[in-house]
């Protein structure tokens, strides 16, 4: 797991270590589920701070869109842009 090596090549505590570990586990477990439950950590954070299994099963049809799990408010900004002055290369 590359969170956890660079955890361990800054010598982070093993407590403040495994305090980030678990919830980036389970982020990442739900969101490749592809479950969109009600107690999803995109519902439960306000709008805009989670991404969800729904968008990142969105990412998966078209990797152009939704690269992140959580403050998602970047790929709305991007995706804003692409619709209002199409795709810029």
């Amino acid at each position: 797991m590359t969170a956890n090596f660079a955890l361990n090549s800054l010598h982070v505590h093993v407590l403040t270590r495994n305090l980030f570990l678990f919830p980036f586990l389970w982020m990442l477990i739900e969101n490749h589920s592809g479950l969109d439950m009600w107690w999803g950590y995109d519902k439960v954070l306000p709008k805009g701070m989670g991404a969800g299994a729904r968008r990142h099963s969105e990412h998966h049809r078209n990797p152009n869109n939704y690269y992140q799990p959580y403050l998602c408010w970047l790929d709305d900004l991007m995706i804003w842009w692409q619709t209002s002055y199409g795709d810029v290369k």
